[in-house]
């Protein structure tokens, strides 16, 4: 780091409580550590990342699994680098933050627009100003973080969970999406829809998600389900 807060290198170890047994501990460790750099430029990074077995409860994946946690130290340690140098951490994040034809740290060179500042802008606008707590004691401030997140499941996790997807044609000329992929909030159902009527050429309402039954979506060991009519 130069004292003009110019980022020069990375240096990240990662020690991930993997509790005791394994489960997916293998990928959320691989995402911890792709994410681990931060949405930050910088020529020259180490990340170093391994995860124990302990005596906790079994840990799963659930949404963010793996980025939260490194993104958290590295927005913690932008905040502890602001301070040396006596800077907005704000400053900072605006100067490092990955713009076009910067590279990641895993060596993907951005060729589109990430909107990473555009999208800073917008919070700062949006955000409402502070005001004085009316008692002495109670002190109110603003939270700030830049974070981002790879889509899909990661490298191996995509072979260790891929699944497969029908599209049945009912009786009435709508279409049936089965899948046991479940909705959590995510989006699935929105998102199969609109890509299952832009490859049939259909409106989106004439696409449906069925209910993930097992015994009429498609699995690895029975690939023609029995379709709902």
């Amino acid at each position: 780091m130069r004292r003009d807060g110019t980022l020069l290198a990375q240096d990240v170890e990662i020690v991930l409580d993997g509790g005791a047994y394994c489960t997916l501990t293998p990928v959320v460790l691989s995402r911890a550590t792709i994410h681990a750099a931060g949405p930050y430029a910088c020529p020259n990074v180490r990340i170093r990342a391994r995860a124990v077995a302990t005596n906790t409860p079994p840990n799963g994946a659930f949404r963010g699994f793996g980025a939260p946690q490194s993104l958290f130290a590295a927005e913690l340690m932008v905040e502890h680098v602001a301070e040396r140098l006596g800077k907005p951490s704000l400053d900072l994040r605006r100067k490092w933050m990955l713009r076009v034809g910067d590279s990641t740290a895993t060596g993907q060179v951005l060729t589109e627009s990430v909107s990473a500042e555009l999208v800073l802008d917008a919070a700062l606008k949006a955000a409402p100003p502070i005001r004085p707590s009316a008692h002495p004691s109670v002190r109110r401030g603003r939270g700030l973080s830049l974070v981002f997140h790879g889509s899909g499941f990661t490298g191996s996790g995509e072979k260790k969970l891929s699944g497969k997807v029908a599209v049945a044609c009912t009786k009435s000329g709508a279409f049936t999406i089965l899948t046991a992929s479940t909705e959590i909030g995510q989006g699935t159902k929105t998102i199969f829809s609109q890509i299952a009527a832009d490859a049939l050429g259909v409106p989106l309402d004439q696409v449906t998600v069925g209910a993930q039954d097992t015994s009429l979506v498609p699995t690895r060991g029975r690939p023609s389900p029995r379709v709902p009519r």
